[in-house]
């Protein structure tokens, strides 16, 4: 994991008021950071995440008001999200926004609804993202048991076999949507909110982000059976192309553990049944082949610019379809 904090000249929200925007927030790490803002502000009992423990919540210095907005692309998961959340903390503020990051158009609209609701935004968790497979590639698990076995029992960085060729329904690569160019465009959407707010914006990323698989021929990476490998590279690049396009509002990026995700929030999030940590430090960073900052910040130029290619078809062809709407409304009032 990666933090990247927005801060602008304006007031920021203070300490004492978190508003965070949490995508894939129905399951697994996401749920878990979201139980744990809320025991920020809540004390008094909790029951975690898994229904089966009642604990108590430590008091915090001071009244934390937090305010979550759940994000997430099935309307039934995020409602069952939300009641579990609110089984362990009775009267928690929770929102739910309807978000398909493989979709340009849902992004668009589920901004502008963010927007209008929450216009300051002070946390935001880029969290959601798919893996999908097509089966084992078991020439490449025998390789590895001989040539790499820790990279088979760690990262299984060639284990899986992914689909090629597989596009969502705007013609982009869908688990580059998905993974990458969806986050990038719901920043973009949410800019004044998340500057408003002077926001910290948490990126989930992994340890197989290594530069080996990245390729300036297949950015948005349809052709290749490693996807997610692939997909994993240019997050890390692409934070650095964040930094610089917004320093002029204090844009950083940190490459720290983020405090959230403790010990306590791995377990609620069955992200590490062995306690390891499951985030990025400087040094796994490094390890993984992504600490060549020339590199980084050419590659970090190239997916943004995809990116924000599609980020603008997006905002054009919304445009066009509310005008054709309000043709159509205005040729109805007429008759």
């Amino acid at each position: 994991m990666h933090q990247a904090v927005f801060s602008s000249p304006t007031t920021a929200a203070t300490s004492a008021n978190v508003v965070a925007l949490i995508t894939g927030a129905n399951s697994g790490i996401g749920l878990a950071i979201a139980h744990r803002l809320l025991s920020l502000s809540y004390l008094g009992h909790s029951v975690d995440p898994r229904g089966h423990t009642v604990r108590e919540m430590p008091a915090v210095p001071q009244a934390t008001r937090v305010t979550l907005i759940l994000a997430c692309r099935n309307p039934s998961r995020a409602n069952q999200a939300r009641n579990q959340l609110l089984a362990a903390f009775p009267n928690a503020d929770i929102h739910l926004l309807l978000l398909d990051l493989s979709s340009p158009e849902s992004i668009i609209t589920a901004a502008a609804d963010a927007r209008s609701r929450f216009p300051v935004i002070t946390h935001m968790f880029c969290n959601a993202g798919i893996m999908p497979t097509v089966g084992l590639s078991w020439k490449a698990i025998v390789r590895d048991i001989v040539c790499d076995p820790i990279d088979l029992f760690t990262l299984g960085t060639h284990a899986f076999v992914q689909p090629q060729g597989k596009l969502d329904a705007s013609g982009h690569g869908e688990v580059f949507m998905a993974n990458t160019a969806g986050h990038h465009l719901l920043i973009r959407g949410l800019e004044p909110a998340l500057v408003a707010g002077r926001a910290r914006v948490v990126f989930t990323s992994s340890k197989t982000g290594m530069r080996e698989f990245f390729s300036d021929k297949d950015i948005e990476c349809r052709w290749d059976r490693t996807h997610i490998s692939r997909q994993n590279a240019p997050t890390h690049p692409i934070h650095d192309h964040l930094n610089a396009q917004w320093r002029h509002g204090g844009l950083l990026l940190a490459a720290r553990p983020p405090a959230e995700l403790d010990t306590r929030t791995k377990y609620f999030s069955r992200a590490s049944p062995t306690g390891v940590q499951y985030v990025d430090t400087v040094a796994l960073t490094k390890a993984a082949g992504v600490a060549d900052e020339e590199e980084l910040v050419s590659h970090g130029h190239l997916v943004a610019e995809v990116c924000e290619k599609i980020y603008v078809a997006a905002l054009m062809e919304n445009r066009a379809r509310v005008e054709r709407e309000d043709s159509i409304n205005v040729a109805g009032a007429d008759e």
